[in-house]
């Protein structure tokens, strides 16, 4: 930024625009990404997918928000680690925190840091400590993940002769779907088909696994393209409703 002031007023709100623009500008050139723009349902283009493609890609994201890159890597590493559902360290995980906010303070001490950067950075390693699990297993993304499920079992699930047939169907199938015997049945298939990503090294030194030789990974995304079409055809009412 040309202007190191925590907001924008009066002359000042020129250049943030034009700073904006262009890093709007560069971001959709450089990543194919759409930041800070309305949506036409509400709210913005600023969503989980984004900032995930954003960070994939730090060092040509850092360079276009003139950034120091090992910041916007070391909130890469931290974002990981609270979302990978293993155990993490929080010794080594508070040293790591500790790291980034002196950086923070010493590049850019004139902007209030949020407080939600304050709690993960000052406070993750106490949050962690007192959490009976993962904080990666207390996150939304598995109620967020059954949503196509809900969506698939009322299309294709479910009697559209009233609303409480409806819904009554959607609820007998979710507690069919969600039984941890039935959804297991299948696990090993579903494994196959997905594209699997190891976690950054860094990400695994905050592990706790690291000590017992684990190498966790990733599940993102699908991939069916090396499936046979029988195997693909089989298995796409389990891909579509997975749990």
């Amino acid at each position: 930024m040309k202007f190191k002031q925590w907001q924008a007023r009066g002359d000042l709100k020129i250049p943030y625009k034009a700073e904006k623009a262009r890093i709007q500008k560069e971001i959709w050139e450089q990543l194919k990404l759409r930041v800070d723009y309305p949506n036409p349902t509400g709210g913005t283009s600023n969503d989980g997918n984004t900032a995930r493609r954003a960070f994939q890609n730090f060092k040509t994201f850092a360079r276009i928000l003139n950034v120091r890159e090992d910041i916007v890597r070391d909130f890469r590493t931290v974002l990981i680690t609270l979302s990978s559902q293993f155990p993490i360290n929080p010794g080594r995980f508070k040293v790591h925190c500790i790291s980034l906010f002196n950086k923070l303070m010493d590049e850019y001490s004139w902007y209030l840091l949020p407080s939600s950067i304050h709690k993960i950075l000052i406070h993750g390693a106490e949050i962690i400590s007192a959490s009976p699990l993962p904080v990666g297993m207390l996150a939304e993304d598995c109620a967020e993940s059954r949503n196509k499920c809900y969506k698939f079992d009322r299309t294709y699930r479910a009697r559209k002769t009233s609303r409480l047939d409806t819904l009554t169907d959607m609820f007998h199938r979710s507690l069919g779907t969600s039984d941890p015997l039935i959804s297991s049945i299948s696990l090993r298939r579903r494994a196959i088909v997905r594209k699997r990503k190891t976690l950054p090294a860094e990400v695994i030194d905050l592990l706790d696994e690291t000590e017992c030789g684990l190498t966790p990974v990733r599940h993102d995304e699908y991939n069916m393209t090396d499936l046979p079409d029988a195997v693909e055809e089989n298995m796409m009412l389990e891909i579509e409703c997975d749990l």
